[in-house]
This record gives C-alpha cells, structure tokens and sequence, in this order.
C-alpha cells in the first residue's frame, strides 16, 4: 500500500465532527458504541483536545482515521476516501493523482473546443452491464443518513431489498474501481462522470442513495438521491431518462390501475399499498412514446402538493388526452407528495 504523506492534516479535523458525520449521537464527549455493545451507559469515549477514542466496552481505540474504519468497516484507503469526500481534503501524493481531485490538486480545465470534440466524438449510450456492476460494487443501505431518509419516505427495508436500493459511501474509491475494469472512455460514455471525457470523478461527488432502474431484468438506467449538494436528484449525463419500475405493466391485465408518481422514492412508497405505481422523472420526461403502452390500463396521476406538481399533473394529462384518454388525479396537500402521506397515515393508523 503506497504511504500517503501528510495525514496530518486528516488526523486534525476535528473528532466530534467525525463522529456527528458518521451518525454517532454524542452526549458531551461520550457515546454509545458503534459495536452496539453498550446497553443503558455510554462506553464510547472521546479526546477532542488529542483527537483520539477509546471504548472502555470493547477496548477499541484510535485516532479520526482508525475512527472511521471501525464504524464504516472499511480498509484505510476507503477512510481516507470518505474523509476526504465529506471533508474536502485530499492526500498530496502524485501516485493518487487518477484517485483524487480537488481545487488544489491537478486540473482540468477544459476549453470549449474540447468539450465540443468530446461531444461529437463520444455518444452518450445506457450500459447495463457497467450499471449492473456498479450496483452490484455497492454497499445495501448502513449509513444512518441513507436509513432515515428512507423509512421517511415510507420505503421499509422490504422495499429496499426489493427495489435493491443501494448506497453509494466512497465515490473516489468507486471512481477509480470503475475505470480500473471498464475505463474512462467507457464510464464518460454511459453517463457516469462529470466535465468531459477526461474527467476524473463520478457526477455524484459525495454519500447518495443509487436507485437501480431495471428493464427486462437489466439496469438500463440510474439515478442518485445526493445529501448535502445540490441538485438533490442527480441523473445519468446525456442518457435518456426511462420510467422508474416499467416492468410492472407485465404483470398487469387489460383495466387495471396505474399510477404515475413523481419521481422514483414516491412509486416506491405507494407500491407499498399493492398498486403498480410508475415513477416519472420530471414532466418533460413522459413523452407521446411512452404513453402508448399505458392506453388499455386506468391512469392515475399522483402529483406533489405544490407549482411544480401542477405542472407535472397537467403534462401527463395532456398527453393522454391526445389518445382520447381520460386520466385521474389526487390532490395532495400543500406541499405533500406521495411519501409525506404515507408517512402520516402509517403514523396515525
């Protein structure tokens, strides 16, 4: 393993940061162990002014960086991956050049020529088999960032094995697994990398939770729910946008309900109540195409409570409405969408 200089800088970021961003709820400088031995009183303690731990249940201890391969049960390179993707810090070795970027680091800087060149020279095409081994290099949902965003959107852990929901932890470690197997070329290609062909990072730049969109049992597409960068929902580069759990209609007969959502995590909350629901992503995605393998089944469209689900409510109609179709509608409250709902009621019942 090539040795990377200057850790210090990695060991002084601050322990308790480390652990709030690892999800350990702190009380003071103590906590409950990430081992989850610790029954009624904290064992997990912290040195802020060392920035060292010790659990006096297990006897684990260490530094930020043996911290966060304990709790995440990762190797050190893969730490050193999240530190700096959550920290914004990177090592300064020339050999990790390919593994990581930053403002600091070697650029690209790509002019307008040669993003026009990599754009006529290089078509966007979906790649299931590339997809598919992406999805399957990642890790099921552990974080607790990634948990609660979805048992709040009334996605329980059935639907997360069913929809085989992932996480994404390390996304410079990924990028470069990534390229070791396929290539850069082949990764810009299908959608994956950011900037030009040259890049040398995923679109998504930090922890995101992968929804796998299958087709006849392949991954024809993917899309990142990101937390702490904007936007929230980040797609797929120049790979056209499909519908998220299309298959269903296999298993639908002439008459039956379908339900089109707003986006992937509210389909995948309503089928929870048993329906074949189809996420869309955005209105401008559901075209004239689509809607003909929809005509012999009862629309339903499920639009957020808010601008923006009006418009999308308004789209699908239209265009059903062109096929002489007629469509039904639920009205959420103010700013509900489907999840929200869900949610409530679970609640309340």
């Amino acid at each position: 393993m090539p040795k990377i200089n200057n850790l210090v800088k990695y060991k002084s970021i601050p322990i308790l940061s480390i652990a709030k961003r690892l999800g350990i709820k702190l009380h003071g400088k103590k906590a409950m162990c990430f081992s989850g031995h610790d029954k009624n009183t904290p064992s997990l303690s912290f040195v802020p002014e060392k920035n060292i731990w010790k659990c006096f249940g297990c006897n684990k201890k260490g530094d930020s960086i043996k911290l966060v391969m304990e709790v995440l049960k990762c190797d050190f390179l893969s730490a050193i991956s999240w530190i700096s993707q959550e920290f914004s810090v990177y090592p300064d070795n020339s050999i990790f050049s390919n593994y990581y970027s930053s403002a600091t680091k070697e650029k690209i800087v790509p002019t307008k020529e040669v993003d026009k060149k990599a754009l006529i020279t290089n078509t966007f095409m979906p790649n299931p088999e590339i997809y598919k081994w992406f999805i399957d290099h990642c890790n099921s949902v552990s974080k607790k960032q990634g948990i609660d965003y979805l048992r709040s959107h009334n996605i329980s852990l059935d639907l997360e094995k069913k929809y085989n929901i992932k996480e994404l932890s390390h996304p410079l470690y990924a990028y470069k697994k990534l390229v070791d197997k396929w290539g850069n070329e082949k990764v810009y290609n299908c959608g994956m990398l950011a900037g030009t062909i040259n890049s040398n990072f995923l679109i998504w730049k930090n922890y995101s939770i992968i929804f796998p969109f299958y087709t006849s049992n392949e991954v024809k597409y993917i899309q990142a729910r990101q937390f702490d960068r904007q936007p929230k929902y980040l797609n797929l580069k120049g790979i056209k946008k499909p519908l998220f759990n299309f298959d269903i209609i296999n298993s639908l007969k002439q008459g039956d309900s379908v339900f089109f959502c707003e986006g992937v995590p509210d389909a995948i909350s309503l089928s929870s109540l048993g329906v074949a629901a189809i996420g869309v992503l955005g209105a401008s995605s559901f075209t004239s195409d689509l809607a003909k393998h929809f005509l012999f089944f009862k629309i339903y469209v499920v639009p957020d409570g808010d601008n923006g689900g009006e418009v999308f409510k308004k789209s699908i109609e239209e265009i059903f409405n062109s096929y002489g179709k007629t469509v039904y509608s639920f009205k959420m409250k103010d700013k509900y969408d489907v999840s929200d709902y869900l949610s409530r009621k679970k609640k309340y019942d």
